[in-house]
Protein backbone atom coordinates (compact mmCIF):
# COMPACT_ATOMS: atom_id res chain seq x y z
CA UNK A 1 0.00 0.00 0.00
CA UNK A 2 2.80 2.43 0.92
CA UNK A 3 4.59 1.95 -2.52
CA UNK A 4 1.49 2.59 -4.26
CA UNK A 5 1.12 5.72 -2.67
CA UNK A 6 4.22 6.90 -3.14
CA UNK A 7 4.05 6.13 -6.85
CA UNK A 8 0.73 7.83 -7.72
CA UNK A 9 1.55 10.48 -5.58
CA UNK A 10 3.71 11.96 -8.39
CA UNK A 11 0.90 11.83 -10.49
CA UNK A 12 -1.65 13.28 -8.14
CA UNK A 13 0.79 16.46 -8.03
CA UNK A 14 1.47 17.08 -11.75
CA UNK A 15 -2.38 16.53 -12.48
CA UNK A 16 -3.42 19.25 -9.35
CA UNK A 17 -0.97 21.88 -11.14
CA UNK A 18 0.61 23.05 -7.98
CA UNK A 19 3.72 24.21 -6.98
CA UNK A 20 6.26 21.53 -4.81
CA UNK A 21 5.85 23.63 -1.66
CA UNK A 22 2.11 22.70 -1.36
CA UNK A 23 2.44 19.45 -1.13
CA UNK A 24 5.37 18.46 0.74
CA UNK A 25 3.67 21.40 3.13
CA UNK A 26 0.61 19.51 3.43
CA UNK A 27 2.41 15.88 3.42
CA UNK A 28 4.64 16.48 6.20
CA UNK A 29 1.72 18.30 8.30
CA UNK A 30 -0.70 15.36 8.09
CA UNK A 31 2.32 13.17 9.00
CA UNK A 32 2.81 15.05 11.83
CA UNK A 33 -0.40 15.11 13.18
CA UNK A 34 -0.48 11.44 12.86
CA UNK A 35 2.54 10.97 14.69
CA UNK A 36 1.41 13.58 17.51
CA UNK A 37 -1.61 11.30 17.99
CA UNK A 38 0.42 8.00 17.70
CA UNK A 39 1.94 8.95 20.58
CA UNK A 40 -0.64 10.65 22.60
CA UNK A 41 -2.88 7.05 22.37
CA UNK A 42 0.12 5.08 23.32
CA UNK A 43 0.93 7.73 26.25
CA UNK A 44 4.45 7.84 25.28
CA UNK A 45 4.72 11.43 25.46
CA UNK A 46 5.83 11.35 28.69
CA UNK A 47 8.89 9.18 27.77
CA UNK A 48 9.63 11.36 24.52
CA UNK A 49 10.28 14.27 26.96
CA UNK A 50 12.02 11.90 29.29
CA UNK A 51 14.89 11.51 26.29
CA UNK A 52 18.14 13.42 25.81
CA UNK A 53 18.31 16.95 24.51
CA UNK A 54 20.84 16.15 22.38
CA UNK A 55 18.40 13.35 21.00
CA UNK A 56 15.56 15.83 20.63
CA UNK A 57 17.72 17.76 18.38
CA UNK A 58 18.48 15.19 16.02
CA UNK A 59 14.95 14.36 15.92
CA UNK A 60 14.17 17.49 15.14
CA UNK A 61 17.01 18.00 12.36
CA UNK A 62 16.09 14.55 11.18
CA UNK A 63 12.37 16.21 10.30
CA UNK A 64 13.54 19.01 8.83
CA UNK A 65 15.76 17.07 6.85
CA UNK A 66 12.83 15.26 5.62
CA UNK A 67 10.79 18.19 4.70
CA UNK A 68 13.58 19.01 2.80
CA UNK A 69 14.00 16.17 0.82
CA UNK A 70 10.03 16.30 -0.06
CA UNK A 71 10.76 19.32 -1.44
CA UNK A 72 13.48 18.39 -3.51
CA UNK A 73 11.17 15.64 -4.37
CA UNK A 74 8.34 17.55 -5.53
CA UNK A 75 10.69 20.33 -7.57
CA UNK A 76 12.48 17.05 -9.20
CA UNK A 77 8.71 15.88 -10.64
CA UNK A 78 8.26 19.19 -12.13
CA UNK A 79 11.73 19.91 -13.83
CA UNK A 80 12.40 16.52 -14.76
CA UNK A 81 9.42 14.45 -14.56
CA UNK A 82 7.87 11.73 -12.51
CA UNK A 83 10.00 8.62 -13.89
CA UNK A 84 13.27 10.27 -13.80
CA UNK A 85 12.37 11.91 -10.28
CA UNK A 86 11.28 8.38 -9.06
CA UNK A 87 13.90 6.36 -9.94
CA UNK A 88 16.94 8.74 -8.35
CA UNK A 89 14.41 8.75 -5.58
CA UNK A 90 14.95 5.18 -5.16
CA UNK A 91 18.41 5.02 -6.41
CA UNK A 92 20.23 7.78 -4.51
CA UNK A 93 21.00 5.87 -0.97
CA UNK A 94 22.73 3.13 -3.15
CA UNK A 95 25.03 5.95 -4.87
CA UNK A 96 25.72 7.28 -1.64
CA UNK A 97 26.89 4.11 0.52
CA UNK A 98 28.85 3.84 -2.74
CA UNK A 99 29.97 6.97 -2.44
CA UNK A 100 31.24 6.39 1.65
CA UNK A 101 32.38 2.61 0.81
CA UNK A 102 36.75 3.51 1.56
CA UNK A 103 38.74 0.70 -0.45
Amino acid sequence: MAQTTLGTLGLCVIEAGTDPLSPASYRCAIAALVLAASVALRSELRALFRLPVRVLLLALLSGVLMVGNWLLFFEAIRRSGIAVATIVFHVQPFVMVLIGVRG
